[in-house]
C-alpha cells in the first residue's frame, strides 16, 4: 500500500471501522502495529507511551506527537473505565 502513514491509517479506519488506536493497552500495541511499522511513529520503532519513546526528530513532528497524545488519552480512558468497573 502506498501513501503517507496518515493516508494508510485513514484507509484502514474506513475499511475496518476501527480507529488506529484499537487494541492499545498498557502492555499491547494497537492492532495495526507490527514489527515494520508503529502506527504512532509510522516507522519501525515503537512510540507506545508505556513501551517506547519518541526520538528528538519524532518529537518535532506534530502528527506523531498528536498520535502519541491520543494514545496516552486512550490509555487513561481505559484506566478510568477499568477503575469504575465499566
Amino acid at each position: 500500500m502506498s501513501g503517507t502513514v496518515l493516508e494508510r491509517m485513514e484507509a484502514r479506519e474506513q475499511a475496518t471501522g476501527l480507529p488506529w488506536h484499537a487494541g492499545i493497552s498498557n502492555v499491547d500495541c494497537p492492532i495495526e502495529c507490527n514489527v515494520d511499522c508503529c502506527v504512532i511513529t509510522g516507522k519501525a520503532h515503537c512510540g507506545h507511551p508505556k513501551k517506547g519513546a519518541l526520538s528528538p526528530l519524532d518529537q518535532m513532528n506534530p502528527d506523531i506527537v498528536e498520535r502519541r497524545r491520543e494514545a496516552m488519552r486512550q490509555l487513561k480512558i481505559a484506566e478510568v473505565q477499568r477503575d469504575r468497573g465499566d
